[in-house]
């Protein structure tokens, strides 16, 4: 990322645009005093659609600063990225460094597999999961809660109130850092009581009423996410214990580093676990050894122990024994909150501080040059790529949507011809599009998704596709007025339709067509038969002969009624053709046009190139029966 000068983004143009996306919303947001704060404007018209997945509220300052400072988006979210990595590494480097100030190179050298090792790059592309400030503070916090509470009551006071606001601020931020620092301190406070139960005694004696006072202050506080979050999964549903199965670690897990790692990627000893992206929790052969020799010969300390206990209970509840074995099923069942977790692989995440801890304490202790040398060999171990994209070609890929967008300001679903890229890959580009421009979209990727939406696959590579999309639009968007817009790979012809209904809503998309040559007509076209009116386009194949040549008629508003496959002689003949024409076919009832006074425009644009909007297209008029 820093060697292309931020020309290339980590990881892939999905999660990682998402991240970004809800930061900058929140930006965008406080620039327009708050407006929408909760609601950003996908999955419209659903409110409060940043509960869906990680809000990253408090994540926000630490991106918004380079916003401020005149960065683009996407750029800020790389320095957002770096700054975090920085962040963490200093927070864990003082954290140690409280614990033991002696041989601070040893210190340093924890930080940094707390910060960068294999398991925590491998999830570099889910951004809400890296910034682990908070984490930190709470457990800096923790220390100088334990550290003074005999003897400076005041001092003790001021880090309940930190310990408290840090916890509060990862869950406004991320629901998986906070769930993993929620069981940790959990299972610590659980062992501290069984081994140090009368301190435990004496600290809740002597703080009873501002422990008490600080409770309620929490709750307060995260009331409000705890209604807005019930109130989506309530609409959503909680997740299947059927779903969770095959995002729990298994054994194999903490074997398996991932193929991106440029030790063991090509070393394949086993098939990897399901959903392999989020099961690399193996630190390494060396590094697994050595923390399982450090745990013996560091056994008699305290802290070691203490978090020995934890890490044991992480492992114990979490693991998943196929087919269906897992103590995960009784906190899912019984634990606030653990329903709405499905990636369980990643609360192990936290488990990084005690392993750090636990081998920079061993390193310690031996001599120091072989110490160093374990150090080089354990770095080595979690070397690892990621994958990346090109952000300048993303910007180019959401801009050509803004320009459609902003020039009608309707509420819109995006949905590509024959797309290479993955389904959401395009729900994000609708997505950022919807952002930059300020309006709403239908489109949306997340956590979770609202009921009834229907509208997740939004490629489209056949005609069952399109009428798919089409059926779920109405379905969720009843008969409010939209744009759908299609676009197609470049270099691909295409044909550009926009028919209005005036008095109604605006509604148009872009569409493919193969090699054309066009006809122009100057004179409203109309094909009266009964009590209904025949829309038509038309493309001529030059690859086949004529007798191959195709009717393209697109529909677009969703008071047509839509038949397929239909051959129309009649239609050939008002063309002037003495061809069968077959195709799409939109009927609307006349007297309904007569009624209302509306009128049709069919708009048509003939290019070999990727979407080109400076052509003047032709406009067909279709005014009323005297025309």
């Amino acid at each position: 990322m820093i060697l292309s000068g931020f020309k290339y983004m980590q990881t892939d143009p999905g999660d990682t645009r998402f991240n970004n996306y809800i930061l900058e919303h929140i930006h965008l947001s406080i620039k327009n005093n708050f407006k929408n704060f909760f609601s950003p404007n996908f999955f419209y018209p659903n409110k409060n659609s940043l509960f869906y997945s990680d809000p990253q509220i408090f994540y926000y300052p630490f991106y918004g600063i380079f916003r401020f400072l005149g960065f683009q988006y996407d750029t800020s979210f790389q320095l957002f990225m770096i700054f975090s990595t920085i962040l963490n590494f200093f927070l864990s480097f003082y954290l140690f460094h409280l614990i033991d100030k002696q041989k601070p190179f040893f210190n340093s050298f924890g930080a940094l597999i707390f910060s960068s090792a294999n398991m925590k790059v491998s999830q570099m592309g889910h951004q809400q999961l890296h910034p682990n400030f908070y984490i930190l503070l709470s457990f800096i916090s923790f220390y100088f809660i334990y550290k003074n509470y005999k003897e400076n009551s005041k001092k003790t006071k001021i880090f309940i109130f930190i310990f408290l606001f840090s916890i509060i601020f990862q869950l406004w931020s991320g629901f998986y850092n906070f769930y993993s620092l929620f069981l940790y301190i959990s299972f610590l406070v659980l062992f501290l009581f069984l081994l140090k139960r009368k301190e435990i005694f004496e600290f809740i004696k002597k703080y009873y009423l501002f422990l008490i006072l600080s409770f309620l202050l929490f709750i307060i506080l995260i009331f409000p996410y705890y209604k807005a979050t019930r109130k989506i999964y309530k609409d959503t549903g909680k997740w299947q214990i059927i779903e969770v199965y095959s995002m729990l670690p298994q054994i194999k897990s903490y074997f398996y580093m991932g193929e991106e790692n440029l030790i063991y990627g090509k070393i394949k000893l086993f098939n990897p676990p399901p959903t392999s992206h989020e099961q690399r929790l193996s630190l390494g052969f060396i590094t697994t050894i050595l923390l399982l020799i450090s745990i013996y010969f560091l056994r008699k300390n305290f802290l070691i122990k203490l978090n020995l206990f934890v890490i044991l209970s992480f492992f114990l509840l979490t693991i998943f024994i196929p087919p269906k074995f897992t103590l995960w099923k009784i906190i899912y069942e019984i634990l606030p909150g653990a329903n709405a977790l499905r990636a369980i692989t990643r609360l192990n995440l936290i488990l990084l501080l005690p392993i750090s801890y636990i081998l920079l304490t061993f390193l310690k202790k031996i001599k120091e040059k072989f110490s160093i040398f374990l150090c080089l060999l354990i770095i080595f171990e979690q070397a690892n790529k990621t994958h990346y994209y090109d952000k300048f070609k993303i910007r180019k890929d959401v801009e050509t949507i803004v320009e459609i967008v902003k020039r009608n300001k309707l509420p819109f679903y995006y949905s590509p011809l024959f797309g290479s890229d993955y389904f959401w890959k395009y729900q994000i580009d609708a997505m950022w599009a919807s952002l930059l421009s300020g309006v709403p979209t239908i489109n949306g990727y997340s956590g979770k998704y609202p009921k009834d939406w229907g509208l997740y696959e939004n490629k489209i590579l056949k005609e069952g596709d399109w009428l798919k999309i089409y059926s779920n639009l109405k379905y969720w968007f009843g008969d409010y007025g939209f744009l759908w817009i299609q676009t197609i790979p470049e270099n691909k012809p295409f044909l550009y339709s926009d028919f209005t209904i005036l008095g109604e809503k605006l509604h148009y998309f872009i569409d493919r067509v193969s090699n054309v040559s066009w006809k122009e007509y100057k004179n409203p076209i109309k094909i009266k038969k009964e009590k209904e009116i025949f829309i038509s386009g038309w493309a001529k194949d030059l690859r086949f002969s004529t007798e191959k040549t195709k009717l393209y008629i697109k529909i677009n508003d969703y008071t047509f009624k839509l038949n397929y496959g239909i051959k129309r002689e009649d239609v050939a003949k008002v063309y002037g053709e003495d061809y069968i024409f077959s195709g799409f076919e939109g009927r609307i009832d006349s007297k309904y046009l007569n009624e209302k006074g509306n009128s049709i425009s069919f708009l048509v644009v003939c290019s070999n190139k990727y979407i080109s909007y400076k052509k003047t297209p032709l406009i067909f008029d279709l005014q009323n029966e005297k025309n």
